[in-house]
C-alpha cells in the first residue's frame, strides 16, 4: 500500500480503495479492486470527479446494486470499528 500511496497521491482515497479490498475479500466476492482503484480513481479526484462517482467508475464498475450495498454496509461496519 505503500507504492500504491505513493503512486495516487491521495492518501485519503487510497485508504477507502483499501477498505473496499478488504470488504470485497471478507464476503468473498469475485470481484477485483487492484491498485488501478487507487491510481485512476485519484486522477479522477484531482480532475474534479465526486467522490461518488469514482467509487462508481473505480469500484462499482459492473457490481450489481445489491453487490453495492453489501459492500457499502461492510466498508460503514469497518469504519465504525
Amino acid at each position: 500500500t505503500a507504492l500504491e500511496k505513493t503512486l495516487a497521491g491521495n492518501d485519503a482515497w487510497v485508504a477507502l480503495v483499501v477498505k473496499y479490498r478488504e470488504a470485497a475479500a471478507s464476503l468473498n466476492l469475485k470481484m477485483i479492486i487492484s491498485p488501478r482503484a487507487s491510481i485512476k480513481g485519484a486522477k479522477l479526484l484531482n480532475a474534479g470527479a465526486t467522490q461518488a462517482a469514482t467509487l462508481k467508475a473505480c469500484i462499482f464498475k459492473g457490481a450489481t446494486p445489491d453487490t453495492v450495498r453489501k459492500l457499502k454496509n461492510a466498508v460503514k461496519e469497518m469504519s465504525a470499528e
